[in-house]
């Protein structure tokens, strides 16, 4: 899997990690800051803005996901990278 780059400006947002090449996003939703109505909504419009700027593939990860799900992380990761043909 290629190394991807971290908390990289992409228009006015900063993208978690991003694989450049394959224009593959990952943002960490904690609950702390990604809980509530108005959080939902900028949330949405943060995903909707990512994915329009040069057509990124965003994938979204939870605490839940990375201390019980972390495979299916990597599974999400690594199908989202081949269908960019980066991996």
């Amino acid at each position: 899997m290629p190394t991807p780059e971290a908390n990289v400006a992409i228009g006015s947002y900063v993208a978690d990690l991003l694989w450049r090449e394959q224009r593959v996003i990952v943002e960490y939703d904690s609950e702390h800051y990604h809980s509530g109505p108005a959080v939902f909504n900028s949330d949405r419009t943060r995903h909707n803005d990512l994915s329009a700027h040069g057509r990124h593939d965003v994938l979204h990860v939870t605490e839940h996901h990375l201390n019980r799900e972390v495979e299916r992380v990597l599974v999400w990761i690594t199908v989202a990278l081949m269908h960019a043909g980066g991996c």
